[in-house]
């Protein structure tokens, strides 16, 4: 079989054709595998090169990090408008980050269970829809909700992003180029975070600041065209496809390699128990916590910082805040380029967190003491969004690689997830402790997990682990 009729029959089968009738003999056969009732490729098709499906599932996959990096920004770009429409408090309003983390938590814990039951087409439409359930009732009743109901909803927009960024974290480190990929990936995030400030700034000053909502109707129109995007490309990632190649396909693949091994089958209560033990997933989730916590942090409460503390205008402190996610998408972009130079993926990340540390502490320093020029200002936040940026990906591409290919799922779940938790609580902590404090010690505060991911990654070689890997 030569490669154009290769390629042919792998596109037939991530298209959903459902005939080999331009198979010329069995030994084409040999390359697909039938389990209950379904046919697929007998292994994963990684490269994107050759498969026109994986082409559209990865840029569907960038449009949907691009959406939540508008609808995370929007939020704190929101913060005193919120605060001054409901006519509440901040501790009130910072709430809603305590339900995202509601929202983040229960993806955690039935991400795993939802693709056995729904496969990744299921988690990801899941997903998708919680995220439109709450644009819908924020973007059309606004100011009609009681703020006993407009907080509330962020519970479903933590659940939507916890599980399908979870989902789509795993999908795409399993391919071809992940490192490249992953930082694209998470640096359409930054670029949704880019526009979000201006675009939100722009309402408020030509529409007023009682139509806010305008933002969140756009983010329904996105995302209900994502989820037509996405049910689309995926719909072939069914439950049954999910189970073969993460327990059927790697447990035979792994008794092959190692007689030793113990955890084979269905049983993924006891896979759960297991890893939520090891102390590299907790010093993993641990790193992931500070770091999200740290980087909403900064993109939630920088511009009540730079109102209150620089006394700039709104429309000038959301473009200080967009060269932050500039930065970061750089960074995400660039620097994901940049990592297979180094020995592995944690070498490269210990470079990347210790260096963050480094830009973001002068970023501290200067703006406590002196109050630079905001040409200096915009050149020191840039800087310090370079180095944030590529922590996440190539963090969850370094978990991939130590662990075994049927953990994967469950355990970037739990490192996206509760690691994501970071960016509810902490924003919390910080927003309400810089408000009791005064807003001048607000980047004191957000120094502080920054300093802290980067100890917790320097000391993960160091951790008793079940998984063993050449740091």
């Amino acid at each position: 079989m030569n490669k154009e009729e290769d390629i042919e029959l792998q596109e037939n089968l991530l298209n959903g054709t459902d005939s080999f009738a331009s198979s010329p003999n069995s030994q084409e056969l040999s390359e697909y595998v039938t389990y209950k009732g379904e046919t697929f490729l007998r292994k994963p098709l990684t490269d994107w090169r050759v498969s026109k499906n994986l082409k559209s599932q990865i840029l569907f996959s960038f449009s949907f990090l691009f959406l939540v990096g508008l609808s995370d920004q929007a939020v704190g770009s929101l913060i005193p408008t919120l605060i001054e429409l409901f006519n509440t408090t901040q501790f009130s309003i910072s709430i809603i980050f305590i339900l995202q983390f509601c929202g983040y938590s229960t993806a955690a814990l039935s991400n795993n269970w939802i693709h056995l039951k729904f496969g990744r087409v299921g988690v990801l439409t899941f997903g998708i829809s919680s995220l439109i359930f709450a644009y819908s009732f924020i973007g059309i009743f606004n100011l009609k909700l009681p703020l006993a109901i407009f907080i509330p909803l962020f519970y479903f927009i933590g659940l939507g992003i916890g599980l399908t960024d979870s989902c789509l974290n795993v999908y795409l480190s399993n391919l071809d180029d992940s490192n490249e990929i992953m930082g694209i990936f998470h640096g359409t995030y930054g670029l949704g975070s880019i526009f979000s400030p201006p675009i939100i700034s722009f309402i408020l000053k030509i529409f007023g600041k009682e139509k806010f909502y305008y933002g969140y109707l756009g983010l329904l129109i996105i995302s209900i065209v994502e989820l037509i995007g996405i049910r689309f490309t995926f719909k072939n990632e069914t439950p049954i496809k999910y189970e073969y190649f993460n327990f059927i396909h790697h447990d035979s693949k792994e008794i092959e390699d190692d007689d030793d091994d113990e955890d084979q089958g269905l049983d993924n209560s006891v896979s759960f128990q297991g890893l939520i033990k090891d102390w590299l997933i907790i010093a993993f989730c641990v790193y992931l916590f500070l770091y999200i916590g740290a980087e909403i942090s900064i993109s939630s409460w920088i511009l009540t910082y730079l109102l209150q503390v620089m006394n700039l205008e709104q429309l000038e402190s959301s473009f200080i805040i967009s060269w932050f996610w500039i930065g970061l998408s750089v960074g995400r972009i660039f620097l994901g380029f940049c990592t297979k130079y180094f020995k592995n993926e944690y070498r490269a990340n210990l470079s990347y967190s210790i260096t963050s540390f480094l830009t973001f502490s002068l970023l501290t320093i200067l703006c406590f003491f002196i109050s630079p020029s905001i040409h200096f200002l915009n050149f020191l936040v840039f800087l310090s969004g370079i180095f944030i940026g590529p922590l996440f990906p190539t963090a969850n591409i370094a978990l991939i690689k130590i662990l075994p290919s049927k953990y994967h799922v469950l355990a970037v779940g739990i490192f996206t997830s509760l690691g994501g938790c970071g960016s509810a609580i902490l924003p919390f902590l910080v927003g309400n402790l810089a408000d009791l404090t005064g807003f001048r010690w607000l980047l004191w505060y957000i120094w502080v997990p920054i300093g802290g991911y980067s100890l917790v990654w320097l000391g993960i070689p160091k951790l008793k682990s079940r998984f063993v890997y050449d740091y």
